[in-house]
């Protein structure tokens, strides 16, 4: 594995989405819904989050972000060697035409393109794939444009998303049951945003959150057990439920930590990959869902907020906090991947 690279003034074509692939003796169908969340609207705008200075003068130094990866793609029942590169950029988008603008206007959306790009052999069938995301770099929408492009010697696929009302998909294939397809998708999370939200600090403000939780199980255990500014021991043996949980909940929050701190190690060096990836957002959806809805301490015994005197608008503030990373985390599809 390669570190990340830093070009100057890098132009990249855009593209993306999460699509099954297809061969001329195997046929798997395009799958537009998979890994979008099911049964969760989301707001189509919300409130612009603030970038921080770390973050404006590391991707607004008119610079690309690139890392290859030797790749081991699972396909086709086995293990297949090849190449990927992960290309990330900022730049101005055009929020109605969901191009690339030409010239700056107020009404550009500054986003955070990620293109992806993976080249294989299975057997004697070079396959070549680049997917691209578009996403806005306030964190305050979906990605506005995904698209997908696949080509091996049986011909080509190509399919785009489109986030306007809803989100307007359409497709090409070579195979006569795929054909050309125009369909709409109720807005929710996708899977292709997770790359790119990575970069936007949203490790970060999923770990504030649940130090905010933290601190307020903190307050609600210390009204339990604390007497004149020290632990009672009367007291403590009365709440150790409330106290046990407690201690799980924190080694929860500095697992977090450890993990989100494990990604920028690999990222540094150039080895933060797809597998990667889906660790951390396995363990963050995992870990937050815990955090918010109860702390199996044994196999009778879940310790959730409420019990250790967490007020429910600090469980609300969290569960809104963390709900994409709960809903589109740590899905079976995930799982499946990390085994692959």
């Amino acid at each position: 594995m390669n570190s990340p690279i830093r070009l100057k003034g890098v132009f990249i074509i855009t593209m993306v989405l999460s699509l099954g692939l297809t061969s001329c003796n195997e046929k798997e169908s395009i799958d537009t819904e998979k890994e979008v969340s099911k049964n969760q609207k989301a707001e189509s705008v919300m409130a612009k989050k603030e970038l921080s200075e770390t973050f404006k003068s590391y991707w607004y130094a008119g610079d690309a972000e690139i890392t290859s990866y030797q790749l081991q793609q699972a396909r086709y029942g086995e293990t297949r060697d090849g190449k990927a590169v992960l290309i990330y950029v900022t730049e101005p988008f055009l929020p109605e035409a969901q191009v690339k603008a030409d010239e700056s206007h107020p009404d550009n959306v500054p986003v955070l393109k990620l293109n992806t790009t993976k080249n294989y052999l299975t057997g004697i069938y070079p396959y070549s794939i680049m997917t691209s995301s578009f996403y806005p770099v306030h964190d305050n929408q979906h990605a506005i444009k995904l698209s997908f492009s696949a080509q091996e010697w049986c011909g080509q696929v190509y399919a785009q998303l489109n986030n306007r009302e809803q989100f307007d998909v359409m497709s090409h294939s070579y195979f006569e049951s795929e054909g050309d397809q125009n369909l709409q998708l109720e807005k929710t999370i996708l899977e292709n945003e997770i790359w790119n939200k990575i970069p936007t600090e949203v490790g970060l403000d999923l770990i504030a959150a649940a130090e905010a939780l933290l601190d307020a199980a903190r307050t609600g255990v210390s009204g339990l057990v604390v007497r004149d500014g020290r632990v009672e021991a009367a007291a403590l043996e009365t709440h150790q439920f409330a106290a046990h949980g407690f201690a799980w909940a924190a080694t929860y929050v500095e697992s977090l930590r450890q993990m989100l701190g494990w990604a920028g190690r690999c990222r540094d060096d150039g080895s933060f990959g797809e597998l990667e990836a889906l660790i951390l957002q396995c363990a963050f959806g995992e870990y937050c869902a815990q955090l918010a809805g109860g702390i199996a301490l044994s196999q009778v015994e879940v310790a959730r907020p409420g019990d250790m005197g967490v007020v429910p608008g600090a469980v609300e503030a969290f569960r809104k906090a963390t709900a994409e990373i709960v809903e589109a985390g740590n899905t079976a599809a995930a799982r499946q991947r990390i085994v692959e």
